[in-house]
């Protein structure tokens, strides 16, 4: 799913700026809302994250309601900017801000249980700063995998630090440690340096192949998943295979979806590269 059109009176939300649907059908989006504070005169945003039984309405989202199902009240700043549910309908949310001291940095991955707990967010050791794998900055999109029971996921980002701007993670469990890493080595085409400058979305098929879209490059990138590039394209225009600024790309039923912000328009690829 690349956009939705949703009332922004539920819950006062408003600014959606990710959605995703888990195997319940739940819509999960990622927004804000503004509230007024005690003491204060003029309202304060804060990100939340929301969620929408589709199943309940009969997915008619007209008559849904969207319920707000976590916000952090201490801290204003923190925006939600990615989500990506797994097998089991927990999910991931990807988290910005501009706080890059402490354990909780601001720049995060969030996973909630399907009862809408955040259990954990990531290690300390990703680094807000860092230029290497496990450097996280600015997160605009995440992917999970459809059909692996595991809790893997890719991330892309736009902050300027990092070399890896699309990154694939995986849990890795020794004995009674748990850890996260890159799930290859940097020899691959997915980690080749300089290949994204500003990717904003990513999306698997359910072969595991991995999509991603890049809004200054204006190219839609496919990836294997071992991680080898096959078939991209792109280039900044209006034509078939051309894009202005693309901020989203879904895969379902056989074709790849994006959103073709700069030309006001969802551009559909089967998997054959035929554009409809």
């Amino acid at each position: 799913v690349i956009g939705i059109a949703v009332d922004p009176r539920p819950n006062g939300m408003r600014r959606p700026i990710a959605l995703a649907e888990d195997k319940k059908l739940n819509l999960l989006v990622c927004a804000q809302f503004d509230t007024t504070l005690p003491g204060h005169a003029t309202p304060t945003t804060f990100g939340a994250v929301y969620k929408m039984d589709l199943f309940a309405v009969g997915n008619n989202i007209a008559s849904g309601v969207l319920k707000r199902v976590f916000f952090e009240p201490g801290d204003s700043a923190r925006r939600y900017t990615a989500v990506a549910p797994l097998f089991n309908n927990a999910y991931y949310v990807g988290r910005t801000g501009p706080n890059d001291a402490g354990i909780d940095k601001d720049d995060n991955i969030l996973l909630f249980a399907p009862n809408d707990q955040m259990l954990t967010g990531l290690p300390p050791y990703f680094t807000w700063d860092g230029t290497g794998l496990r450097s996280i900055h600015k997160i605009t999109g995440l992917a999970t995998l459809p059909n692996k029971r595991t809790l893997e996921y890719v991330f892309c980002q736009t902050g300027a630090t990092s070399l890896f701007k699309v990154q694939w993670i995986q849990e890795v469990v020794l004995g009674q440690t748990t850890d996260f890493e890159s799930k290859f080595y940097p020899d691959i085409d997915l980690y080749r340096l300089n290949k994204f400058q500003s990717p904003s979305g990513v999306t698997f098929d359910p072969a595991g192949n991995l999509f991603v879209v890049d809004a200054q490059t204006d190219s839609l990138y496919r990836f294997s998943a071992t991680g080898s590039e096959h078939y991209s394209f792109g280039g900044a225009g209006s034509g078939e295979k051309q894009f202005n600024q693309p901020i989203g790309v879904a895969f379902f039923d056989k074709t790849v979806y994006v959103a073709d912000a700069g030309n006001n328009r969802i551009v559909r690829f089967k998997l054959s590269t035929e554009i409809n």
